[in-house]
C-alpha cells in the first residue's frame, strides 16, 4: 500500500513518520532508549535499561525474532530532507530522531487461536500527542491482517493511565492481576478503513508506511522470545 498523510503542515509542527523498522535502526533505537527518562523506562520494560544491554538492543530492532517492530520518526518543518550526517538506515527518513517504538509479538493460544503481545514507548516529551495512539494503530491493524484476534498487554499496577486507556478501548477486557503486573486480554476487532491516520497535537501530520489504519499512551509491554530481551539482561 501507499503512503498517506494528512494535507497540510503548519510551519513549525513538523512530519511524524511511522514505519518498519530493522536491523539497520539499532544506533537510533540506542539513543532513542537512552533519551528516556527513568520514569517512562520502567514504565516500558519495568526495569531502568539505560544503556540498553546487547540483547535487548538486538530484541527491539527485531534481530531475528519474529517480532513485528514500527517506530516513529519526526522532521520539523522548514527542513529540507532528511539529516544525513549519520549511519545510514536506507530510509528516507534516515537520521531523523525517533520519537517513538512499538513492538508485536505473535503467539498461538492454547485453544489455537493466535494472540498478540503488545509494546509500545514514546519519547516523553512527545507523549499525550497523539503519537502513542497511531503507533497503536499501526500494530493493531498489522497483527489483525496477520490473523490475530487477541491482544494481551502487561502493564505495571500503577500505569493508572495505560489502564485507564485501555477500559475506555476495550471494556469487556479480561484481568490477571499480580503483585508487579497487570496482564490484559482484550479481542481485536476489524480496523477501521482509513483513508489517513489523523495527526497528533500541534497540527502536525502523520505519514504511515505502508499505510495503515485507537488508544494513546507509552507504556505497555509484550514478552517476545527471549524472554531476557525485554527484562533488560544483560546478554
Amino acid at each position: 500500500m501507499g503512503r498517506t498523510q494528512q494535507q497540510a503542515t503548519p510551519r513549525g509542527a513538523g512530519v511524524i513518520t511511522i514505519r518498519p523498522a530493522g536491523r539497520a535502526d539499532a544506533e537510533a533505537i540506542r539513543s532513542f532508549i537512552t533519551g528516556l527518562s527513568p520514569r517512562t523506562q520502567y514504565r516500558r520494560f519495568f526495569a531502568g535499561v539505560s544503556p540498553p544491554s546487547s540483547a535487548l538492543l538486538r530484541g527491539l530492532a527485531g534481530a531475528g525474532d519474529g517480532a513485528d517492530i514500527v517506530v516513529a520518526t519526526r522532521r520539523v518543518a522548514g527542513r529540507s530532507g532528511p539529516d544525513r550526517s549519520g549511519p545510514q538506515c536506507g530510509q528516507p527518513d534516515c537520521g531523523e530522531p525517533l520519537i517513538g517504538h512499538a513492538m508485536a509479538a505473535d503467539r498461538i493460544a492454547s485453544d489455537g487461536m493466535r494472540t498478540v503481545e503488545i509494546g509500545l514507548v514514546v519519547a516523553d516529551a512527545s507523549q499525550r500527542r497523539g503519537v502513542g495512539s497511531a503507533l497503536l494503530r499501526v500494530l493493531l491493524a498489522r497483527a489483525f491482517a496477520r490473523g490475530a484476534r487477541t491482544v494481551v498487554m502487561e502493564v505495571l499496577p500503577g500505569n493508572k493511565d495505560v489502564l485507564a486507556m485501555i477500559a475506555r478501548r476495550w471494556p469487556a477486557a479480561c484481568y490477571e492481576r499480580t503483585a508487579d503486573s497487570v496482564v490484559v486480554r482484550a479481542r481485536l476487532a476489524p480496523p477501521p478503513a482509513v483513508a489517513h491516520v489523523p495527526g497528533p497535537a500541534a497540527g502536525a501530520r502523520i505519514a504511515v508506511r505502508p499505510a495503515v489504519a485507537d488508544a494513546p499512551l507509552a507504556a505497555v509491554r509484550p514478552v517476545p522470545a527471549p524472554a531476557a530481551v525485554l527484562a533488560g539482561q544483560p546478554s
